[in-house]
């Protein structure tokens, strides 16, 4: 999946590409790094404007299909351990417990 934004607020693309245990080729621009996660092992990170770099990493991507594919599986792990609703809800569990435990 291929996510060339200039901004991009969270990068629900990204997202639902990887869920789908596809990798993404996308730019650095707001938060789309977050979402992705480290270069090279998810996905491809790309400076913004720089259609060159583009395009070579979804040729490189392109021309090796088993590394797309560990990359892609890389990406859903990703997603699970770091965006999942019960992550979610773990951490906002926690938010809540050190408020209480705060003023009490």
């Amino acid at each position: 999946t291929v996510v060339p934004s200039l901004y991009e607020g969270f990068g629900f693309p990204a997202a639902e590409a990887m869920a789908c245990e596809l990798p993404v080729v996308a730019t650095t621009a707001g938060a789309l790094p977050e979402v992705v996660g480290p270069s090279e092992k998810t996905g491809c990170l790309v400076p913004p404007r720089n259609s060159e770099r583009l395009a070579e990493a979804i040729n490189n991507l392109l021309n090796d299909p088993h590394r797309c594919h560990e990359m892609g599986r890389a990406a859903r792990q990703r997603i699970l351990d770091v965006f999942s609703w019960d992550k979610a809800a773990r951490q906002l569990e926690q938010i809540y417990r050190e408020v209480v435990s705060a003023y009490h």
